[in-house]
């Protein structure tokens, strides 16, 4: 209750200043009417099965309350100095780093786990300083020599090698992937802002789009046929239909955006927002083959609903970096 009560009083205070605020930048000022006019459509929808006494409600709900922490976070990035944006960056990655570690009952030293959260700073602090270039650098130095000394040092053979990938891969994904972020908030804060945008819409509207398939294939055996599971045992709930559905709502929303990001190709933007699409749910199944592996439904509970930042955030493992990669080489 005082959860609830919490969110419908501080939410406002937070958002609605802030986005009246950003008037004077009428880009940012679209895109936020476009995300709060979308919000709101969906909370008031959720609202209705709530007072339905639909089971998932509450979920729904809880997910639905952390877009809208997002939004109040970056609407605060916006009209702060940019070291705001990466502080804000950064405690994202660490919590999502630690979350990570804690996943395997393989537990890592403190110093381990303090060396592991170092690199989030070292890392933003390369983007920040227009040293993007030197990341991939920093990361294979990192992987190659790096920690498999502190490894050896820890004096630790059991499971060597299953703690190296662990360790490594929680490094790329939370501290190397997640840093371009910062690389984008400095050199083009609106594309940042709509990857951000498109991959949370894909995974808010993925929901929406399998409960309306279910219905469809009722009674309707060819239907399903046409829809089949992408992997069953990693998730079973997942279909091609519905990525491909996610797929084309976010081209058709890149679209619309185009106005909002001057000088980019439109052939270039709808095979952005493709490949979004693609990527926001390989991120999703990604991780949840690991969640799978520890038995583990939730990646924490850090977050509304119980559950954890990872499970927020996954999309945006693959889809950030590949947005960066994206603009940088292909032309406007």
């Amino acid at each position: 209750m005082a959860s609830n009560l919490t969110n419908r009083l501080v939410l406002p205070l937070i958002i609605l200043p802030l986005y009246w605020k950003l008037q004077s930048q009428p880009e940012f000022f679209a895109l936020f009417t476009i995300c709060i006019g979308i919000l709101a459509f969906f909370s008031g929808l959720i609202a209705w099965m709530s007072r339905q006494g639909k089971k998932s409600a509450p979920e729904l709900m809880a997910r639905t309350v952390t877009f809208w922490w997002m939004v109040a976070l970056f609407l605060i990035s916006l009209t702060t100095p940019p070291v705001v944006t990466v502080f804000f960056l950064g405690m994202f990655s660490a919590l999502a780093l630690h979350e990570y570690l804690s996943f395997s009952d393989q537990r890592f030293s403190l110093p381990i786990r303090i060396f592991a959260l170092l690199q989030v700073p070292i890392n933003l602090a390369l983007h920040y300083l227009g040293q993007s270039a030197l990341s991939p650098v920093y990361f294979f130095l990192l992987a190659g020599l790096a920690v498999p000394t502190i490894l050896v040092l820890e004096n630790r053979p059991d499971s060597a090698l299953m703690r190296y990938g662990y360790l490594v891969s929680g490094l790329a994904f939370f501290v190397f992937s997640l840093g371009y972020a910062a690389a984008l908030a400095r050199q083009a804060i609106m594309i940042l802002l709509v990857c951000f945008f498109l991959t949370e819409i894909r995974d808010l509207s993925s929901y929406w789009l399998g409960k309306g398939l279910a219905r469809l294939e009722q009674g309707r055996p060819w239907l399903s046929r046409l829809n089949p599971k992408i992997a069953p045992l990693v998730s079973p709930n997942k279909t091609w239909g519905v990525g491909v559905l996610s797929v084309l709502l976010l081209v058709a929303l890149a679209l619309a955006l185009k106005p909002l990001l001057p000088g980019k190709n439109t052939a270039s933007l709808l095979a952005w927002a493709a490949l979004i699409g693609f990527l926001g749910l390989i991120g999703d199944l990604v991780f949840s083959m690991f969640k799978r592996q520890f038995g583990l439904k939730d990646s924490g509970q850090s977050m509304p609903g119980s559950t954890g930042l990872i499970d927020r955030i996954d999309a945006l493992v693959l889809t950030i970096p590949a947005t960066y990669f994206f603009f940088q080489t292909v032309p406007n």
